[in-house]
């Protein structure tokens, strides 16, 4: 008879005889009542599961769906029927979301509440990260953080501290599984089991189950490995770093920040908290996925995999480990102890393509450890997941590298060496020519982040200024600007930093009395152009109605006169912002207000303060060493000044659209004006007026305000 004893919501209890492969969630649904713990995805992606699991190491959010009963001997388990206290006194967590209108239908809500209620036990404020894994359809995560938020100073309710002494655990002898406590009894039962399942975190295996429909005479002997101390250890000396293959990733995660933050970072995006919380390290390698995570990483820091069978130990380079897809340097009875790889300096960057940022597979996962000395590659060191059937060395790619300068041609030299390295497959996430392209991409990615372009585009953020005078209710002229737009956009333009501004309060001060100005001279010509437009229309004249059978149909006469706008900037890359459009069609918009539009004093006035800045613009000043230049057409990014005052900064808080923002669609938001010409002669004389607006537009430059980049975050 096999036992498993456990605390369930501050009380012991014991289950015997249970099948290796039943999740928590079915029993807590099935056998003990338990509904407040939700079945959504049932493959550890939506966090209605998500429950709180506390052993030695301390408390975690773990998915429900995907956690075997086994894996819970010796803990205690939390639900969300567990999480007020026993009066029936409210988390503050609970409370919080009351008070913030954090649920909606509700179905999501158990499972943020226990997130929740983990991070703030464990005083984890990085909300973002933390709810993650917790998908929510119809609330919106808005009022969910801000009652995380709310809730985060609150003390930690007596309740929620687990008493483990209440647990005495008899040592489990089953027959269909095995818990081994040490190194030395797992290798023995692999050694007599060599066709064995062993199980760390049961977020791959847990999906055989879940998701394959695989049952124990599928999976053959199990062996639990979660609870093994000496396989979870990480090391660090000033030599080498060595991790157990039990440590988990959140673990793992951890202790790379200060020695390698970029494997770290991307290890962050890697499933969802509670799936970091659960995931081993050893598993994500012995699985062997060519679009595994680590390994790209690892073999990219020269990382060796330790094996062990029985009382013998083999040592053997990790890119050697990967011999073809489903097949590794493994023999039967042996398993992974553990990873280790040189200490040395930080030179390692990982970047990540997957369609979404959180909890997502990548398509192409690239990272580049490149040492350079007095300019020239001494080493190379580059790895992808995604690019072939096994995580990758990019061998031919690396000897381009060696020896040559680094500089601004040498991801040029690299180009054609990819295709001699990979061969990449098509699939539902992306085609083989675009992994092909993003490979080549985050090379020169590489390149320039180390020439020190900044092109991470969480890095990248708008700042809108709002010039003195204005209106604080009124519309914010904004700038979306991006320092490295135009060395991200072609490669060989080498990125140089933005110059400094020696007063930047004064520099806003400027532009803003310059805006007001022109602002106020826009309104006045504007004014004078309505007036000649209704001087010279027909006494009789109409406006044509709109055609029925769409915007298309239905352009203003003036519009279709002037023909196809000249756009005069592009969209930027990183920060996925649409860029202002021709200054002149915003002109004359705004002297044409929509005829279903009621005049708005607000709009008006924004209107003719936009133009007065497009009419103000300075010509560009000649490139220095300190300020890369700028192409005509291109946005540039404002960043955000360290010690600009908070009052004449103003971060775009998302609002509604004002009536003369331009549509991604171009002609499809073109509204027919109310003063639209009524013969022939009229039309093209609004539409010569157009022209030479417009001809004169294009020897404007956009403004743009150069001001050093925000501090990045030190975590």
């Amino acid at each position: 008879m096999s036992e498993i004893a456990f605390l369930l919501n501050g009380e012991v209890t014991r289950v015997t005889d249970a099948a290796p492969t039943l999740t928590l969630l079915d029993w807590l649904r099935e056998d003990r009542a338990l509904p407040g713990t939700k079945e959504g995805c049932n493959e550890g992606d939506c966090g209605a599961c998500s429950v709180i699991v506390t052993d030695r190491s301390g408390s975690r959010s773990l998915n429900a769906c995907i956690l075997f009963l086994p894996q819970l001997q010796g803990c205690a388990v939390r639900t969300v029927e567990g999480i007020s206290g026993p009066q029936g006194e409210l988390h503050p967590v609970q409370q919080a979301m009351i008070e913030h209108h954090g649920s909606q239908c509700g179905f999501c809500t158990p499972g943020f509440i226990t997130t929740m209620a983990t991070a703030h036990k464990n005083g984890q404020t990085n909300h973002n990260d933390q709810l993650a894994g917790n998908l929510c359809r119809c609330t919106g995560y808005a009022p969910i953080v801000r009652a995380a938020e709310a809730a985060a100073d609150d003390p930690v309710p007596e309740w929620m501290h687990e008493d483990m002494s209440k647990l005495k655990v008899a040592k489990a002898k089953p027959k269909e599984w095995a818990r081994p406590g040490t190194t030395v009894e797992l290798a023995k039962w692999v050694l007599d089991h060599p066709s064995g399942t062993l199980v760390g975190g049961a977020t791959d295996v847990g999906l055989w189950v879940t998701k394959g429909l695989k049952d124990l005479k599928d999976l053959g002997p199990v062996a639990f490995i979660d609870g093994i101390d000496d396989l979870s250890d990480i090391s660090i000396t000033d030599e080498r770093v060595r991790i157990g293959a039990a440590a988990r990733i959140a673990d793992v995660m951890q202790a790379l920040v200060p020695i390698h933050p970029d494997f770290a970072e991307m290890l962050r995006r890697y499933g969802s908290t509670q799936v970091r919380n659960a995931a081993t390290i050893g598993g994500n390698i012995a699985n062997a996925s060519p679009i595994g995570d680590c390994p790209p990483a690892l073999i990219a820091l020269g990382a060796t995999l330790h094996l062990r069978r029985g009382v013998e130990r083999r040592d053997v380079l990790l890119e050697n480990y990967f011999i073809d897809y489903g097949k590794q340097d493994r023999v039967p009875g042996e398993f992974v102890e553990a990873v280790s790889f040189p200490r040395s300096a930080d030179r390692l960057k990982c970047y990540k393509l997957s369609k979404r940022f959180d909890q997502d597979i990548s398509a192409v996962l690239g990272c580049f450890n490149v040492r350079v000395i007095h300019g020239v590659v001494t080493s190379a060191r580059i790895a992808f997941g995604g690019m072939a059937g096994i995580p990758k060395r990019a061998r031919a790619v690396e000897t381009t590298l060696i020896g040559k300068a680094w500089d601004e041609n040498a991801a040029d030299r690299s180009w054609d060496a990819f295709e001699k390295d990979f061969a990449p497959l098509s699939d539902m996430r992306a085609s083989a020519e675009y992994r092909l392209e993003a490979a080549r991409g985050m090379l020169s990615r590489y390149l320039l982040e180390d020439l020190g372009a900044d092109i991470r585009v969480l890095d990248v953020r708008p700042v809108h200024v709002k010039p003195v005078g204005v209106e604080e209710d009124a519309p914010i002229v904004a700038a979306q600007v991006d320092t490295t737009a135009a060395a991200i956009g072609k490669v060989g333009v080498t990125p140089k930093a933005p110059e400094k501004p020696t007063a930047p309060d004064a520099s806003l001060a400027d532009v803003a009395a310059a805006a007001a100005a022109a602002a106020s001279a826009a309104a006045v010509d504007i004014a004078a152009k309505t007036s000649a437009a209704d001087a010279t229309a027909p006494k009789g004249a109409t406006e044509p109605e709109a055609s029925p059978a769409g915007p298309e149909e239905a352009k203003p006469a003036a519009d279709v006169a002037k023909g196809p706008a000249k756009p005069t900037a592009t969209k930027t890359g990183d920060t996925g912002a649409d860029a202002p459009s021709d200054p002149a069609a915003t002109t004359s918009k705004a002297a044409t207000p929509n005829k279903n539009t009621a005049p708005d004093a607000k709009n008006d006035a924004a209107k003719g303060m936009e133009k007065g800045v497009e009419d103000s613009k300075a010509q560009p000043a000649e490139p220095t060493e300190e300020s890369p230049a700028t192409g005509a057409g291109e946005t540039t990014e404002v960043s955000e000044p360290k010690d600009a005052p908070p009052e004449e900064l103003a971060i775009d808080s998302g609002g509604e659209k004002a009536a003369d923002e331009p549509s991604d669609n171009g002609d499809a938001e073109q509204t027919a004006p109310a003063d639209a010409p009524g013969d022939d002669k009229d039309v093209a004389d609004a539409a010569k007026d157009k022209d030479k607006d417009a001809k004169d537009s294009e020897t404007d430059e956009p403004v743009a305000i150069i001001l050093p980049p925000p501090p990045k975050d030190p975590s």
